[in-house]
């Protein structure tokens, strides 16, 4: 589904062809994948703040070379700012500090699953957050049905299994800001039309 924001404000929906969103879909979940074993590689030499000091810093320099090439404008001022302000501490200064703390305590292929609960944990935000979207049955056993699985998937059951709940726990809160950020941007951002200038805005704020 392709969500669009009309000028009066309304949320519309259509579908999408499969292969323009499946090649980006997989890019996007490979490059988000390998993050937490890289996040797991950085942690013996870089502790929790450095880590997040230099993804946001590389982050921003990435957007400031491209705003600067397609020569559009920063966010300075305007309604924009509080939003991003929230945004960046719910989805990259406080996430990106857990889990390169909890990545110490687990393995980066738990972190990994932890992280992949973001669309369960946004479509139970999005029942609370957002008036037009509702629970049915298909939803909600999709929902119970993904949940098991990341229970498959980590193995809970297993005699052998060992965890760290702190870090588990920290991991799930940090996924479920991920979840809040993504809604929030929808409702609150997306009609402002800010596109890149969002995502700049958020890592510069965050690197200050």
């Amino acid at each position: 589904m392709v969500t669009r924001v009309r000028q009066d404000g309304q949320v519309t929906t259509s579908s999408a062809p499969t292969k323009s969103w499946l090649a980006l879909w997989l890019t996007l979940t490979t490059i988000w994948g390998f993050s937490f074993f890289f996040i797991k590689v950085a942690s013996s030499f870089l502790d929790p703040s450095e880590q997040t000091f230099g993804r946001m810093g590389f982050g921003a320099l990435a957007l400031i070379i491209i705003v600067l090439v397609t020569k559009r404008k920063f966010i300075v001022r305007g309604p924009a700012i509080k939003h991003l302000a929230l945004i960046t501490l719910m989805a990259q200064v406080i996430p990106f500090a857990i889990f390169a703390w909890a990545i110490h305590h687990i393995s980066s292929i738990a972190a990994g699953l932890l992280n992949s609960t973001m669309p369960l944990w946004t479509a139970i935000l999005a029942v609370l957050m957002l008036p037009e979207e509702k629970l049915n049955p298909f939803r909600v056993g999709g929902l119970l049905l993904g949940f098991l699985g990341l229970l498959v998937l980590l193995g809970v059951w297993d005699v052998n299994f060992q965890a760290n709940w702190l870090a588990y726990t920290a991991c799930a809160l940090c996924t479920i800001g991920y979840a809040f950020s993504a809604i929030w941007t929808r409702k609150y951002v997306t009609p402002l039309g800010l596109d890149l200038k969002l995502l700049l805005g958020q890592l510069l704020e965050s690197w200050q």
